[in-house]
């Protein structure tokens, strides 16, 4: 009874409870180092076997392993705190990347290189102006009043901040204010888009133009006669107006095709082609030529067509007659023409007749002589 309700005798040691103090903190280390090493072996297999998409999951369990092994490594709370960060930036990268596909990253690199690009397009930042409500169209041709081009403000995306408005940019060539192209410009007198003179500053500059900021523009007035502006190169009148060409010498033989005013615009005129700060080309319609590839530097002159007739009205008509819309000074430069031969051969045929007869003369003179130097019988 004493054994059963009043001691505590001891047990034998088979039947002594297993208590963690009894196994040593080192078995136990080494015990988390076995399970850490079995758990990343498996981790590769795992994530091949169950494809792209355990990609997160597989980070995550890796993560966690490390962990674990951060206590036993030595690493303490800092290690813990280290790859708890790195877990966190792992989940927010999945976040951001959550329901996009990754083929999309290309196009987003192309859409940020087109914005890129949108903001060198052609266009000016504006500093100062005539008026408030346009910026743009009443902007002051000065250094001040403009950002300086290259600058950090001579952008898009940079010139609000820099306190200006940015301006989309034209060139102007027909204007009613000289003292104030921009503002006075008329809405004919603007070179088209994609021509030579609208393509930057320096196109325009050489097309005698002024760049300019888009805005209203005045509505053309017409001729002082009252009539029609004279017709242009594809709408008749036998010319067109020239911005600019390779030889400064011969404007219109070297107009650049883009530096043609366009028709129906004001500056076609031949009577407002000057004012726009253009050249006035006469043209013609050449319809043959001694050489074919060269239509208008070997015009025949009888090969050009009347300036009154139809094939010379116009380019148009001029295609239209399977004719080389030229410019006059191309073809009063021509080594080759019809009538001139004509001419030559007659003149070559005019001097074998004279010839002929001062042979004739002479021979009869000479006749003559020796008649008379015979001795009489």
């Amino acid at each position: 009874s004493r054994q059963c309700f009043g001691g505590s005798p001891s047990r034998p040691k088979r039947f002594q409870e297993w208590h963690p103090r009894s196994v040593s903190t080192g078995a136990m280390a080494w015990a988390l180092v076995l399970f850490a090493l079995a758990a990343a072996a498996a981790l590769p297999a795992a994530a091949s076997a169950a494809g792209p998409a355990a990609g997160p999951l597989a980070g995550e369990l890796a993560a966690m392993a490390a962990d674990d092994e951060c206590p036993t490594g030595g690493g303490g709370d800092a290690c813990g705190v280290s790859l708890r960060q790195l877990r966190g930036l792992s989940r927010a990268s999945e976040v951001v990347g959550h329901g996009r596909d990754p083929s999309d990253t290309a196009a987003n690199d192309t859409t940020a290189d087109d914005a890129a690009a949108g903001d060198k397009a052609a266009g000016f930042c504006c500093y100062a102006s005539a008026r408030s409500n346009d910026v743009c169209g009443t902007c002051f041709d000065t250094e001040d009043a403009r950002a300086e081009a290259g600058s950090y403000c001579d952008a898009k995306d940079k010139c609000g901040g820099c306190g200006g408005q940015w301006c989309k940019a034209v060139c102007v060539m027909g204007f009613e204010n000289p003292s104030d192209p921009c503002g006075s410009a008329y809405d004919t007198g603007i070179a088209e888009s994609g021509d030579f003179c609208s393509e930057d500053a320096d196109s325009c500059e050489k097309c005698k133009g002024h760049w300019c900021g888009q805005g209203p523009k005045k509505e053309a007035p017409p001729p002082a006669n009252g009539g029609t502006p004279a017709p242009s190169v594809d709408a008749g009148g036998g010319g067109f107006c020239c911005y600019d060409g390779s030889q400064k010498d011969d404007v219109c033989g070297s107009c650049y095709p883009t530096a043609i005013v366009a028709e129906g615009e004001t500056c076609a005129a031949e009577e407002t082609c000057s004012g726009c700060g253009g050249t006035w080309c006469k043209a013609a319609c050449v319809l043959s030529a001694a050489d074919p590839a060269q239509p208008c530097t070997t015009a025949y002159d009888s090969g050009v067509a009347a300036s009154d007739s139809f094939c010379a009205a116009s380019k148009r008509r001029c295609d239209e007659c399977k004719g080389t819309w030229c410019t006059m000074s191309q073809i009063h430069g021509s080594k080759h023409n019809s009538s001139s031969q004509e001419d030559e051969q007659q003149e070559d045929q005019d001097g074998n007749e004279e010839g002929k007869e001062d042979d004739d003369e002479d021979e009869g003179e000479e006749s003559k002589g020796a008649e008379k130097d015979e001795p009489e019988e």
